[in-house]
């Protein structure tokens, strides 16, 4: 009996922990997809889309790190305004144009 309990009691917490992390993996998604969409418009400035291509490897980082998408959004959003890979910074754009 007790096991029976504890089976569904550990089937239920996983049930509702994927419910949970259903809209922050939505969320995850449509976010990650707006970055690469960001970063391969080759119409945009360069810093724009260094700034996307930051954001992915930030957001590749902290999954990897966490393997929670709740967890992931939550920590991009504190970083979005204190972590200088989402800022521009001056003098780094690098154009290997031949200069003619």
């Amino acid at each position: 009996m007790t096991r029976l309990l504890l089976l569904s009691l550990t089937l239920l917490s996983s049930i509702a922990w994927a419910s949970d992390e259903d809209p922050c993996r939505h969320a995850f998604s449509t976010w990650m997809l707006e970055q690469h969409q960001t970063f391969a418009n080759r119409q945009l400035g360069k810093m724009e889309r260094r700034q996307a291509e930051r954001a992915i490897d930030k957001a590749r980082t902290l999954f990897n790190k966490n393997g929670d998408f709740c967890k992931t959004m939550a920590e991009l959003d504190a970083f979005k305004d204190k972590d200088p890979r989402f800022t521009a910074r001056g003098g780094e754009i690098h154009d290997f144009t031949p200069v003619l």
